[in-house]
């Protein structure tokens, strides 16, 4: 009875371990495709500034 109910306890810290890292991943991208879309906005700014000098 007590190693039935200690399975079970494994079995939930895995399933709660797996979707922790399922959210890992997702957080992860979110923080790599923000960083990005900040660094391509950067680049554009300073783009839009060299070409308003350069005309």
């Amino acid at each position: 009875e007590i190693t039935k109910t200690l399975d079970n306890v494994r079995k939930i810290i895995d399933d709660k371990e797996s979707q922790l890292h399922k959210y890992d991943e997702l957080i992860k991208a979110r923080f790599i495709e923000v960083l990005y879309t900040d660094r391509i906005k950067h680049w554009e700014r300073i783009h839009k500034m060299l070409s308003c000098k350069i005309a």
